[in-house]
């Protein structure tokens, strides 16, 4: 996050209309994952099941050629870093990230696993989808006011 931040930061001071493109780019992109969220209906497709979960390192290198771990850090520093100081931001933007993470990846496994039963029934996977769809559009809200 501060890497791409510190990079973004002095981009965005140099050529502020680069901002609101990325801006609009990120918001765009979170309408178009919103949107598939939301379709989804199978839990199963394409998965692959492996005897055992991959390890932490293993998840840690993931992320270094993860496409989705670098659209996150990208459209969260276009979104939220202030170009009147931008440094500040970038770490700010870095901080929360890193202090939210852990307990929050932590609360997404543990109801991913309690609700894997509930959510095979298409219903439910259905409104479940739809709802998180629903939120990850609310919480645009800040690239929009």
């Amino acid at each position: 996050m501060i890497a791409v931040g510190a990079g973004l930061g002095a981009l965005l001071t140099t050529f502020p209309a680069f901002h609101l493109a990325l801006q609009i780019a990120g918001g765009a992109y979170l309408l178009y994952l919103a949107w598939r969220i939301a379709m989804t209906r199978s839990i199963a497709e394409g998965s692959v099941e492996r005897n055992q979960p991959i390890t932490f390192l293993e998840a840690a290198g993931f992320q270094w050629v993860n496409p989705k771990a670098w659209v996150m850090a990208t459209t969260a520093m276009a979104i939220y870093t202030n170009t009147d100081s931008p440094l500040l931001s970038v770490l700010v933007i870095a901080s929360v990230f890193t202090l939210i993470n852990l307990p929050c990846v932590s609360i997404w496994a543990g109801f991913g696993v309690s609700l894997r039963q509930t959510l095979s029934d298409p219903a439910h996977l259905k409104r479940f989808n739809m709802a998180m769809g629903v939120v990850l559009v609310l919480s645009m809200w800040p690239l929009l006011f």
